[in-house]
């Protein structure tokens, strides 16, 4: 704690705070004007958000007001509701509880997955458009309402040059781009402009547009107020300033963190911008984010605590209340000569550097986000840029995706040459990668067994999964068997889904078990059937696609096999034929496993019983076992275990028929010895 409230750090903490502030106060004045509500409703964001943003975001040290591109799109907003301040602010209010659902829902962190192309277009059409809106009030003439507006009326403003305004505008900006940072660290050059070119103007009585009056002390609240005709619009732009000023600031966090070697919290400061965002609603603010200028001023010049950010909020509230009427006579040519300067930085210069070398579809992407942000619309061009450079990375990962076909004939055993081929897939399996599958599968239709070996996979999709489940379900169609080798978690996962056209009981965890089914399905001659007499075992199981797959397998080992979906119609089939070992599942519809077993043991007690259970629990199976069963298996079964305990169950069985066979022998030994002996007697 001592640390953390030490002297030195407090002295610097109001150093920065003031610092940001005398940057702050020339920007909030331009914004304000520029967005349309005035100068005052500039300054009202830069405190307001200022300080509850300071008090409850995840930024320690981050300065937050309004900014370039909030105040454009509030801008635009303003204009779109024609002027109604109280349906704008309801706008801005609902920006700021949608921060604030991001925030509690945890999404802060999704902004590092925006593509830099997409930022970089943004941010650069954003200082275009602030650039563009700027030509007029610099040459004396009124703000045009849209770039393309700008455009078009550069000739008409030209025309009508107000002379005296373009002189302080090209004052203002010789001081900003021509002040050294060693005074700048001191005063900063859009505060020395905004007083020095102010103070020419009114010195030297020049007739050019100024700020005009603003309101001295604090703001009248403003009841935000919309109705169900205007509530769409109103969410929409809510929606479209809560998702640029979440990307504003969360970036800024990013930019104080490399500076200071700390991290935020960017879901705390999502919601930190709401609060602050909300609250500027009620007091007639114009919305903002966190400010990276001021941000990275606060920081150089001692800023490391929230108490910087709420001196700077103090510092901007003073002057409201005390020297308001001093910036009255501020010249527009001085803000648009100020605003000039802050859209030339926002312009992404690294980028622009790279435009020769960069590659090609990063270009494309920046260069249509930067059109589209200019000359369409900013959220548009965001969703536009992102939905492009998704649509670049599938067909980037899609191309990395390998499926190659092994083994060939020479390395293949001899009883499988030309009738087991495996198809490897490597890379991303998913909607991008499928048709790589497709192709693949057609050149080695031919053969009896594939194996998709899916070994090398990191992930794959639902549209993966159901485009190898209709291959698969192809190439049954074509009498092939299709066995599936997938890594250990991305097995259990398939398994927990239990599509019926990737039964457990085709999927493996490695190749090697893969191969060995295969080569029961490629056996000549010799088949299983032939060598081993089979076990006659009966599957009652009401998944129909599990027991028809286990039964084929099963027969492939020369088991004789029945199968039945239903307990009852299972106990009539063994009393129609005997059976070795019957598989029952517990949990059926109808006639319950349990009861199924019950029944089983009083009419067939030499009948072995091996439980499945995946519906039901291990109480019910070991319940089973108490009534006379074999044993059990939790579903999805690995096939060799349930293999291993019908070996066993079998084996059993035919000890126990034995054990019976020789104890009757011996019943019935006696009684021919007592039968020889009485006639021996009777001789």
């Amino acid at each position: 704690m001592t640390s953390t409230l030490s002297m030195p750090r407090i002295r610097g903490d109001l150093f920065g705070g003031l610092t940001a502030g005398v940057v702050a106060l020339p920007l909030a004045l331009a914004f304000g004007v520029a967005s349309g509500a005035g100068a005052a409703a500039g300054l009202y964001g830069a405190i307001m958000l200022g300080l509850i943003a300071a008090l409850a975001g995840g930024t320690k040290m981050q300065i937050s007001g309004p900014t370039g591109p909030m105040t454009v799109v509030f801008a635009a907003i303003l204009i779109s509701m024609e002027g109604n301040i109280a349906m704008v602010m309801g706008a801005v209010l609902v920006c700021g509880v949608v921060q604030i659902l991001l925030g509690l829902s945890k999404t802060g962190a999704l902004v590092r997955f925006i593509p830099y192309p997409v930022v970089s277009g943004f941010m650069s059409g954003i200082g275009l458009i602030i650039i563009l809106l700027q030509i007029a009030p610099l040459l004396g003439a009124p703000s045009q309402a849209s770039p393309t507006g700008a455009i078009f009326a550069i000739p008409a403003t030209l025309m009508s040059i107000n002379f005296q305004a373009a002189f302080l505008s090209l004052l203002t900006l010789l001081i900003v781009f021509l002040t050294p940072m060693s005074i700048s660290r001191i005063l900063p050059s859009p505060l020395m402009a905004l007083i020095s070119v102010t103070l020419i103007s009114i010195i030297a009585g020049f007739k050019v547009p100024v700020i005009g009056e603003i309101p001295m002390g604090l703001p009248d609240l403003t009841l935000p107020l919309f109705s169900m005709e205007t509530l769409k619009p109103v969410i929409v732009a809510g929606v479209t300033l809560a998702l640029l000023g979440s990307i504003d600031s969360l970036l800024t966090s990013l930019v104080a963190d490399s500076v200071t070697g700390t991290r935020h919290n960017s879901n705390r400061e999502l919601v930190g911008q709401g609060l602050g965002n909300s609250l500027c609603a009620f007091v007639g603010g114009i919305p903002g984010a966190g400010a990276t200028m001021r941000t990275v001023v606060n920081i150089k010049a001692g800023g490391s605590t929230r108490i910087s950010g709420v001196t700077h909020a103090v510092f901007l509230l003073i002057l409201l209340l005390g020297a308001a009427p001093l910036a009255q006579n501020i010249p527009l040519a001085v803000l648009a000569g100020i605003l000039i300067k802050v859209g030339l930085d926002i312009l992404d210069y690294r980028f622009i550097k790279l435009l020769k070398t960069a590659p090609k579809d990063d270009l494309m992407v920046m260069t249509a986000v930067f059109v589209l942000t200019v000359f369409v619309d900013l959220i548009i061009a965001v969703g536009v840029g992102v939905l492009f450079s998704m649509a670049l990375i599938t067909k980037r990962v899609s191309n990395q995706a390998r499926v190659s076909i092994w083994p060939d004939d020479e390395s293949a055993t001899s009883h499988m040459q030309g009738q087991v081929r495996v198809l490897e897939i490597q890379g991303a399996f998913f909607f991008g990668s499928t048709s790589r599958l497709t192709d693949n599968v057609d050149q080695v239709l031919g053969t009896k067994v594939i194996i998709f070996n899916c070994s090398r996979i990191p992930f794959i999709d639902l549209s993966a999964v159901f485009a190898l489940e209709e291959t698969i379900e192809r190439l049954k169609a074509s009498k092939i068997t299709s066995l599936v080798v997938m890594p250990p978690q991305i097995r259990a996962q398939l398994i927990n889904l239990n599509h019926e056209g990737l039964p457990s009981q085709i999927i493996f965890p490695d190749l090697k078990s893969a191969l060995m089914e295969a080569e029961i399905f490629t056996q000549p001659e010799k088949s299983p059937k032939a060598l081993v007499p089979g076990a006659r075992i009966l599957l009652v199981d009401d998944e129909k696609d599990f027991t028809e797959m286990l039964a084929l397998r099963l027969e492939e080992r020369g088991h004789i096999i029945s199968l039945t979906h239903d307990g009852r119609e299972g106990l009539n089939l063994l009393r129609e034929k005997p059976q070795d070992v019957v598989v029952l599942d517990l949990r059926m519809p109808g006639m319950g496993g349990l009861e199924v077993l019950a029944e089983l043991k009083k009419e067939f007690p030499s009948v072995e019983v091996i439980l499945l259970t995946g519906h039901g629990s291990e109480e019910s199976a070991v319940q089973g076992m108490r009534m006379g069963a074999f044993d059990y298996l939790l579903k999805p079964a690995e096939f060799s275990e349930l293999l291993d305990k019908i070996k066993a169950a079998r084996r059993r069985k035919i000890s126990q028929e034995e054990r019976i066979r020789q104890a009757e022998e011996r019943l019935i030994s006696p009684r021919t010895s007592q039968g020889t002996g009485l006639q021996h007697q009777e001789n």
